[in-house]
């Protein structure tokens, strides 16, 4: 949700949005993010669990019911203003798109052409990212809301394994579909062929 708002503020002001006053409002909204995601976690820490009430228990024990429902919900609606904040997004976009359409005869085709193909490559990795970030928490967040401690464990596992696979599925989402990532990857990982094939085509930077 940080990061969509980020990005809804830097398209909205495009203008000032690499001045001092907003690093200070990204490091500030980090801040929050941080504080918030200490508070939640340090919640059965402190004393907030069902060890002494098994009743209580929710379908990931040792939370209680109530500490997941909250979770849950707090999830769902994120999600929401989240979804609310990319739609603006799009919103932002499209008039940007128009006035560029309605200047269209001061810019060459060419460059008409690269902004709609870097638009739309833009937007449907952004789907992409999305509909994997809401897959995989959807069906836990449900499960934690309708479940309870009498749920077999075997469900609440079966919905954790997507929730968990999330963050492994992020860095493959965000770096694979990048052609420089994938070059200091592919330098990584093969070494002596990145060096052959840089001499093979550049031989006049050796």
């Amino acid at each position: 949700m940080g990061v969509a708002l980020d990005r809804y503020l830097s398209l909205s002001n495009a203008l000032t949005y690499g001045s001092s006053q907003s690093r200070n409002r990204a490091a500030i909204l980090l801040l929050l993010v941080w504080v918030g995601a200490c508070i939640i976690g340090a919640g059965p820490a402190m004393g907030w669990h069902c060890l002494g009430t098994p009743n209580s228990c929710s379908v990931a024990r040792p939370l209680t019911r109530t500490y997941l429902s909250l979770l849950c919900g707090g999830f769902l609606v994120v999600v929401m203003i989240t979804l609310q904040l990319y739609a603006g997004i799009c919103r932002v976009a499209r008039r940007h798109a128009h006035a560029i359409a309605t200047q269209r005869h001061f810019l060459p085709a060419n460059h008409s052409y690269a902004s709609k193909h870097s638009s739309g490559r833009g937007f449907s990795r952004l789907i992409l990212v999305l509909s994997v970030f809401v897959g995989c928490w959807m069906p836990f967040s449900l499960w934690g809301l309708l479940g309870d401690a009498s749920s077999p464990p075997l469900y609440t596992y079966a919905t954790l394994v997507p929730a968990a696979g999330s963050s492994l599925l992020n860095p493959i989402l965000y770096s694979l579909r990048n052609k420089d990532i994938r070059k200091v990857l592919l330098q990584a990982c093969c070494p002596h062929r990145y060096t052959q094939n840089t001499h093979t085509n550049y031989p006049a930077d050796v």
